[in-house]
């Protein structure tokens, strides 16, 4: 490992603390030697803990070489939803293969309240469940259900955060969500959303 950058990049090949799901996906980047999480997250227009909460980063300080990395809340890559009546809002990051009645309803509370919502979690593979599980069993990640069991790997839920802030503690969201049919059902993830 090296410092560079007051991070540490493991070379690729080394045990890694934190990998990323899927690459080559619109919105991802390779990280390579000598990169930083503060600094791709400057370049690419989010937070250090946005990119570490969708990437399951335990420790900001150290990334790996060769990992890929989801790039949420990233205005160069993910362009905005359109706007169905004109509002300010929008809904960037991991959207693809959400539910029409989800993706419509974040798209509306995003307007209402007039902000970016960063989806950094939506609809998962079987795979990248199991991943996740594996981290909760192991005790380094947060709650995750059995894969084949999460409303994620049928687009019926998001992880979702408005400037690194959890969706359902953004003033104004849960009683908005409420009126739009959503709701947050898991309790202590104030991010976890679903359609009702």
């Amino acid at each position: 490992m090296t410092r560079t950058g007051g991070s540490r990049v493991a070379p690729a090949g080394a045990a890694a603390p934190a990998t990323a799901t899927a690459s080559g996906a619109p919105g991802d980047h390779t990280i390579q030697r000598g990169d930083t999480l503060s600094a791709l997250a400057r370049r690419f227009g989010t937070t250090v803990d946005a990119l570490a909460a969708a990437n399951g980063i335990a420790n900001p300080d150290l990334i790996i070489a060769g990992a890929t990395l989801h790039l949420v809340g990233a205005a160069s890559t993910t362009p905005p939803a359109a706007p169905a009546s004109g509002g300010v809002g929008r809904v960037v990051g991991r959207t693809t293969g959400l539910r029409p009645d989800l993706a419509g309803s974040l798209d509306a509370l995003s307007r209402e309240l007039g902000v970016t919502i960063s989806v950094i979690s939506g609809n998962r593979t079987l795979k990248e469940q199991a991943l996740l599980y594996e981290k909760y069993r192991k005790g380094t990640g947060n709650l995750a259900a059995k894969p084949g069991t999460s409303n994620h790997e049928r687009g019926q839920a998001a992880d979702a955060y408005v400037d690194a802030v959890p969706l359902a503690k953004v003033p104004g969201a849960a009683a908005a969500a409420a009126r739009l049919g959503l709701h947050f059902p898991v309790n202590g993830e104030a991010w976890h959303v679903e359609h009702v």
